[in-house]
């Protein structure tokens, strides 16, 4: 179901929804290749529900309660049902976290973004993925506040190193440590404000642990995709070149406590 519904969003991407990724420093072919996708502003809120009967007429499969189990649709007090990522203010640019190339989550970034910051909006279920999780493998990984900062480390491309990311600065789950067996070196790279989180996590992977700390001039809050977007202006190859020298500096955590 998450599958089937990640790509009914993809196909509905606008183009002013690509040329705010593409400013954001993600290219269409890149937008494409991780099935990002958007829910539009709906005044009706059930184009997915539309969708799924229509499926369910086509097949004979009773999809909807699928949908409902996996938080893609909900039901009110009064029975009604309507889409979950659904508003009739903002729309949502919905970020598909997949595993072995099967989606097995969802995640929303208000688009038009509001006058305050921007909010995500995950899943009415517990969470159980880092995003790109099978990153965590790698000998070098990034491990990054959220989706988009992990996907700017991502379309780098940088050479051996990974990236991985966590649904917000309070998402990381100690039954994950054991992913990152394998790994050699884990850059913790929060935005500027979690500084403090970031050392404390940081000191969970031992003397594996280092900390990214994006440059002052990005602002209180300057993450990894402001310093695609704005330190390497939206340029993947002078933002790699640009990593490459961070990780090389970034200290570990007990030096930055001192």
């Amino acid at each position: 179901m998450l599958d089937r519904v990640a790509q009914f969003y993809a196909d509905r991407l606008t183009v002013p929804v690509l040329r705010y990724l593409a400013e954001r420093g993600f290219p269409e072919t890149f937008v494409r290749q991780r099935r990002i996708g958007y829910a539009p502003i709906s005044s009706s809120r059930d184009l997915l529900v539309r969708e799924i009967r229509a499926m369910t007429k086509s097949n004979g499969i009773q999809l909807l309660q699928q949908a409902i189990e996996a938080g893609l649709v909900v039901r009110d007090k009064a029975g009604a049902v309507r889409d979950f990522f659904a508003s009739e203010t903002s729309g949502y640019i919905l970020f598909p976290n997949m595993v072995h190339g099967r989606v097995v989550d969802l995640q929303g970034r208000t688009y038009p973004t509001p006058s305050r910051r921007s909010g995500y909006l995950n899943r009415p279920v517990p969470i159980h993925h880092l995003y790109n999780a099978g990153d965590a493998g790698q000998r070098s990984l990034i491990l990054c506040e959220g989706i988009p900062d992990t996907l700017s480390v991502l379309v780098a491309g940088l050479k051996d190193t990974g990236a991985c990311g966590l649904y917000g600065t309070g998402g990381w789950q100690p039954a994950w440590l054991p992913l990152f067996r394998r790994a050699g070196r884990v850059y913790v790279a929060l935005d500027r404000d979690a500084t403090d989180r970031a050392i404390a996590l940081a000191r969970t992977f031992g003397t594996r642990g280092r900390v990214l700390i994006p440059p002052q001039d990005l602002g209180p809050k300057g993450d990894l995709n402001d310093w695609l977007r704005v330190g390497a202006k939206g340029d993947p190859a002078a933002f790699r070149s640009i990593l490459e020298r961070a990780l090389a500096m970034s200290p570990t955590p007990w030096a930055l406590q001192i």
